[in-house]
């Protein structure tokens, strides 16, 4: 029996493609619902390849880089992403996010330049 996809059980495939790719070195931390949603801020696509991260609005390839740092010392460590390409990010070909969890739990991008 197949099953028709909506629109956003596709998004959400996707995302999680892109989660996995992008903490493939982290087990658990962030939990699995904080990296899809990390995924979604950051907006890429993954490639055919199914090992590439593309910028959607050029086609082109992403280079990244993700790591795990508690910057304030509070325990609980942020996630900070430098990612880019010349389209996405100019002359630089990269760009930095840091995601901190509010106070909800959930991760909000700072800095992204």
């Amino acid at each position: 029996m197949q099953m028709a996809l909506g629109l956003g059980t596709l998004a959400y495939a996707n995302e999680a493609e892109v989660a996995g790719l992008l903490f493939e070195k982290f087990k658990d931390q962030p939990p699995r619902h904080g990296k899809i949603e990390i995924a979604r801020q950051l907006g890429f696509t993954v490639g055919e390849d199914g090992k590439t991260l593309l910028e959607p609005a050029c086609g082109l390839p992403v280079s990244f880089k993700t790591t795990l740092e508690d910057l304030n010392y509070d325990g609980n460590p942020e996630v900070v992403v430098i990612a880019g390409n010349s389209c996405l990010s100019g002359a630089t070909g990269s760009s930095v996010w840091v995601f901190i969890k509010d106070e909800s739990g959930r991760y909000q991008a700072h800095l992204g330049f």
